[in-house]
Order: C-alpha cells, then sequence, then structure tokens
C-alpha cells in the first residue's frame, strides 16, 4: 500500500465492485468491501442508517465509494458518508432529486467533504476500442 494514500470502502457486491476494488488494489490503494449493505426487510430506515455508519467507521476508511445499483439506498449511502466524514463516490446514474442532491452538497461543504460522481462505466467498452485503435 502506498504511504499516505487514503483507504476506500467499496459498498457493493456485484461486479462493478469487484472491478473497482481490483483496479483500486492494482493502484496500491487500501480497500475495504462492505457487502452486507442492503437495508434488511424488518429494519427501519434509521437502524439502516446507523448499522451502515458503522460498517463506514469500522472499515477506518476515508472514501467510500457506492458501487449499488440506483435507488433511494443511494441518497442514505451518501448521507451516512457525509456523516462519518468521509468523502463519496457515487456511481452514475445517481437518481436523487434536485433538492436531495442540494442538501447533501451543503452537509458536505459544511463538512468540508468533497462528494464525486463516477461515470466511467458509461464508456467502458468505447474506451477499451479507443485503446486499442489509437494504441501508440
Amino acid at each position: 500500500m502506498m504511504a499516505n494514500s487514503p483507504a476506500y470502502a467499496i459498498i457493493g457486491r456485484g461486479v462493478w465492485a469487484a472491478k473497482m476494488r481490483s483496479i483500486l488494489e492494482s493502484e496500491q490503494r487500501q480497500v475495504i468491501c462492505i457487502a452486507q449493505a442492503r437495508r434488511e426487510a424488518a429494519e427501519s430506515e434509521k437502524s439502516y442508517a446507523d448499522r451502515l455508519a458503522a460498517s463506514l467507521i469500522e472499515s477506518r476508511a476515508q472514501i467510500v465509494w457506492l458501487c449499488v445499483p440506483p435507488g433511494p439506498h443511494v441518497t442514505c449511502m451518501m448521507n451516512d458518508g457525509i456523516r462519518v466524514g468521509m468523502d463519496v463516490i457515487a456511481e452514475k446514474p445517481r437518481l436523487c432529486s434536485p433538492a436531495e442532491t442540494e442538501a447533501l452538497g451543503a452537509e458536505a461543504q459544511g463538512k468540508g467533504i468533497r462528494l464525486g460522481v463516477h461515470f466511467e462505466y458509461c464508456l467502458l467498452d468505447e474506451i477499451q476500442m479507443w485503446r486499442e485503435r489509437f494504441q501508440g
């Protein structure tokens, strides 16, 4: 692991989470995977948020990367990342409303936290074709 490089907590357990883990580890980054990030059927929204926040704290990471399908859970995950003091990267599409986006941005800015949206996967096949076509 690179000295002084941030650790990443990846939330997700699918193909994209595995891909991001592989990429980050190839860059000598510490990666902690949080696979149990779905809300349980009988779990209240507050209990879910508290459980997720506890997992983020336990990870000791500085950045949380949300590799989950779009949905209302993304807002909760972003909010938990902000709440525990982590920078947050969400995969695109991020389907938060403008009001939710503004509130998340204001909360993050007030705490000096960075929020980002990663969208490379939308072009992944094209990027690979560009590399092969224009290599060198």
